[in-house]
């Protein structure tokens, strides 16, 4: 429309109104152009000047080739257009380029590119989707954007597009090995702590440490059948059916199951019976135990003073033990120089729980204990000294008693000792006894008896531990200077209410790491659950001196 009106402007000039030139010429439309145009000042003010080409006509909205149009070589100028790559896609305009030879689409509200995400867009507007993303590697986009790989309690990798199991999180173990659950197992300690059915320690092994699943005998005497260990109430039990109890008879069994072999035979109720007719220098007759029968043998059912476990008093003319004569006034003193808590199923030790197996479920408590008795032994703090009354030259058959005192140390002279009166009644007789000692070619047997296990504590007074129903075997030699002890053993029980009592003692954060450590393997009353601890000691005693004892 500027272009015609222009011409038509200029053609009115050229030719004049209808009044033959009067008038005023009309103004030059488009003035502004490059054309035409008021080359102003003097009388030819106003008069349209043609155009000068300057070169091919270009973008940059004039006339360049004087044709009488404008950007004519850029039809889609002012046209619709989207521009821009990725989210920054948008509609546009095209318009004229900086460079004046091309035209481009100008956005018409622009939008700024943001940083790179896996998406599947083209969030940086470059024309690449994805492109800081290793889909092969990245745990949070494995094999596909969003696709995070996660393992409960440790850490997800990604590798070659598949999530895996990384490390595992601090106090977690994979035991299965399975990337499905990650690492499944919480480390509670490093050991089992109880019999729960859970993997404390997290090796893969439930409840290992307390032997479950293992055979174990259920039942008294002739009851005695195989079970299996369980987890129990506070530890464990042997779970099975014991056989059913039969009638007693004297054959050193127990045909009834209740715990003591030949009781309807024990007339004067000492714990020694007597079976008629048995004649222990015979060979043994089938269906007896002749170790057990001629082992508890009364020599006189009617005097309950009188059997194998009594205090043979010497020189009284009486044969107390049954051992065929009666003892001489002899004493044999010795000291202990070792004393220690023996390792589990020490050579020794007794199978006191039936299982084929020694116990002794005091043996983690030698870490412990040793290093500390051993120095009390060392300083003589703790002076145990075994005696063997009415003992003569091993190699006889004859019985005798062991007991056990403790001494007080004389400074002056070397392994002399005074009586410690804490370890012996009001009537002189020693606490610990072990009666019915024997010695068969240089092996000592003897009791069972009671006895004290002193474990030094640390944060105060020694802890005395009571040992029941301990045996005390070794191998012995007597001369003047006294009695000696190598390969000593005290193998016994100690009950849960004696342990728990001695605990008290110890300071009160050593005692759960006590409870942690042992566990109680002996069921006392046969109800299935164990209510005790076994317990194994290892000794060696040399000849001492010792003063006051026998008390007269």
């Amino acid at each position: 429309m500027r272009r015609l009106a222009w011409m038509f402007a200029f053609s009115m000039v050229a030719c004049g109104d209808d009044g033959g030139g009067g008038g005023d010429p009309p103004p030059a439309a488009d003035a502004g152009r490059q054309g035409l145009a008021d080359a102003g000042g003097g009388p030819d003010a106003g008069t349209p000047v043609r155009c000068t080409p300057t070169g091919p006509e270009r973008c940059n909205d004039a006339d360049d080739d004087c044709d009488g149009r404008v950007d004519e070589a850029f039809p889609n100028l002012g046209q619709p257009c989207r521009t821009g790559r990725g989210v920054c896609e948008t509609d546009g305009t095209f318009r004229c380029a900086s460079d004046g030879v091309s035209a481009e689409c100008a956005a018409t509200s622009p939008v700024a590119p943001g940083a790179e995400a896996c998406n599947e867009q083209d969030d940086d507007c470059d024309g690449r989707i994805d492109e800081d993303t290793d889909l092969t590697r990245d745990a949070a986009h494995c094999g596909a954007c969003g696709h995070a790989c996660e393992s409960p309690h440790a850490r997800g990798i990604c590798v070659g597009s598949v999530c895996g199991r990384g490390e595992c999180d601090d106090g977690w173990v994979d035991v299965n090995g399975l990337a499905d659950d990650g690492c499944e197992c919480e480390v509670r300690g490093e050991a089992e702590a109880a019999c729960d059915g859970v993997d404390e320690d997290c090796d893969g092994l439930i409840d290992e440490d307390f032997g479950v699943g293992t055979p174990c005998p259920v039942g008294l005497g002739a009851c005695v059948a195989m079970g299996t260990r369980v987890c129990g109430e506070g530890g464990t039990r042997c779970e099975g059916e014991p056989a059913a109890p039969g009638v007693e008879i004297c054959n050193g069994l127990d045909d009834d199951c209740d715990g003591r072999p030949d009781e309807a035979f024990d007339a004067d109720g000492d714990g020694h019976p007597a079976c008629p007719g048995l004649d222990c220098a015979a060979p043994c007759p089938a269906g007896f135990d002749c170790a057990v029968a001629c082992g508890l043998a009364d020599c006189a059912d009617d005097d309950p003073t009188r059997n194998p476990s009594a205090r043979d008093r010497c020189a009284d003319g009486i044969d107390q033990n049954c051992d065929g004569r009666d003892a001489p006034c002899t004493a044999a003193a010795s000291i202990i120089t070792v004393i220690t808590i023996t390792g589990e199923a020490a050579q020794g030790c007794r199978d006191l729980d039936g299982d084929g197996v020694p116990d002794n479920s005091l043996s983690p408590l030698a870490v412990l204990a040793n290093g500390l008795i051993a120095q009390y032994v060392g300083n003589r703090q703790l002076s145990l000294m075994p005696v063997g009354l009415g003992v003569e030259a091993p190699g006889l058959n004859g019985r005798f008693d062991v007991v056990v005192v403790t001494g007080i140390p004389d400074a002056r002279r070397r392994n002399t000792y005074d009586l410690n009166p804490v370890s012996v009644d009001a009537q002189g007789e020693a606490l610990m006894q072990f009666p019915g000692a024997r010695v068969v070619e240089g092996a000592l047997t003897a009791g069972p008896g009671n006895f004290v296990l002193t474990i030094p504590n640390p944060m105060g007074e020694p802890v005395d531990v009571p040992v029941r129903d301990t045996a005390l075997t070794g191998r012995i030699g007597v001369d003047a200077s006294g009695l000696t002890v190598n390969e000593g053993v005290l193998s016994g029980v100690v009950d849960e209410v004696d342990l728990d009592a001695a605990l008290q003692a110890l300071p009160e954060e050593i005692r759960p790491l006590v409870r942690q450590l042992v566990e109680a393997d002996i069921d006392l009353d046969a109800d299935g659950l164990a209510d005790a601890y076994s317990a194994c000691i290892a000794f060696t005693a040399v000849p001492a001196t010792l003063r006051g004892f026998p008390v007269p």
